[in-house]
């Protein structure tokens, strides 16, 4: 059998993409959004009412989602879109958040002002969050961990 570069070149070539394509879909990938704040409710005079959703855009379920806050501020957990949501202290936890999906949770924030640079970071199972990419959440709500 005679030795053919070109062969050799494609192989390399195919791998490579091949890897570069199971590596992107296995990517964990998981955005906070601060989507609504409510200033104003007649629950409370002295804070306000956060919405806080928490998307999974990988093609992996996320484990043990953990959501850090401000510590400064309290927390309370008003409502959720999944039943296995909690709040103590100054985290939120969710199980599990299936590929493409999503957790929302509505916090009653007292007492001040919740910012989004009040999230300060985001942890699963999978992926750790990057204080870096925090700087990304208090120029624009959204931040990528």
């Amino acid at each position: 059998m005679q030795f053919n570069p070109i062969t050799l070149a494609a192989t390399i070539v195919g791998g490579l993409i091949v890897a570069a394509i199971l590596g992107w879909i296995r990517k964990p990938r998981l955005v906070v959004l601060v989507p609504r704040s409510f200033s104003y409710s007649q629950i409370t005079d002295r804070g306000h009412l956060v919405e806080i959703s928490i998307f999974n855009r990988g093609f992996k379920t996320e484990e043990a989602i953990d959501v850090t806050l401000n510590h400064t501020l309290r927390y309370e957990l008003i409502g959720s879109n999944n039943q296995d949501a909690q709040v103590a202290n100054n985290r939120i936890t969710v199980p599990r958040i299936g590929p493409s999906d999503d957790a929302t949770v509505l916090l009653l924030v007292e007492p001040g002002i919740f910012k989004p640079d009040d999230i300060t970071q985001c942890l699963s199972k999978e992926t750790k969050g990057r204080s870096t990419l925090c700087d990304n959440a208090k120029q624009g709500i959204t931040g990528r961990y």
